[in-house]
């Protein structure tokens, strides 16, 4: 089967499944697929377990172990762009938010590599260039068409105010 594009073309390589079960210190467990993959020539031989239901066609078995490497590399990137392994949490909840964020975050590069290309921005302006993302916002934003949107801010003593501030005159 061709599970996959690699570098050099498409990867090809032989698949088999065989119907098993899992067996802890002598005791049978739950059933299982045992999947053997191994390169055309038959010189790398590998193989895994795999919980899926008894119907599912060995191509999928074959595709799903193929994507190993890729969801490594995804990790591997999170780990290093977006900070997946760099928590000091005291517990789950902290743990689970951390993790979310990092992986969102994480998709969120994707997302935008795919937009623009590999490793180039679109065809923008350059910071020092007048329009550039550098730039200051016009004169003429209406702060207060964006305040209006964001409505009132949830802290008991907080107040969003659309322009400079006005002193108010304190009764003497």
């Amino acid at each position: 089967m061709s599970v996959a594009e690699g570098a050099q073309g498409p990867r090809t390589d032989q698949f088999a499944a065989q119907r098993v079960w899992e067996s802890r210190d002598g005791v049978p467990g739950r059933a299982c697929w045992v999947v053997m993959r191994r390169n055309l020539d038959g010189s790398e031989l590998k193989w895994y377990l795999s919980n899926a239901p008894a119907d599912t066609p060995l191509a999928t078995l074959g595709g799903v172990g193929a994507m190993r490497w890729p969801i490594e590399t995804a990790f591997q990137m999170a780990k290093g762009e977006t900070g997946l392994d760099e928590y000091e949490v005291r517990g789950w909840v902290g743990w689970h938010h951390h993790i979310t964020l990092a992986l969102l975050a994480g998709a969120f590069l994707l997302q935008l590599q795919q937009e623009w290309g590999e490793k180039a921005a679109p065809d923008h302006a350059a910071a020092a260039e007048p329009g550039g993302p550098g730039t200051a916002a016009a004169a003429d934003v209406d702060l207060a068409r964006f305040v209006d949107l964001a409505g009132p801010h949830p802290g008991p003593q907080c107040r969003c105010h659309a322009g400079p501030r006005q002193s108010t005159p304190t009764p003497a």
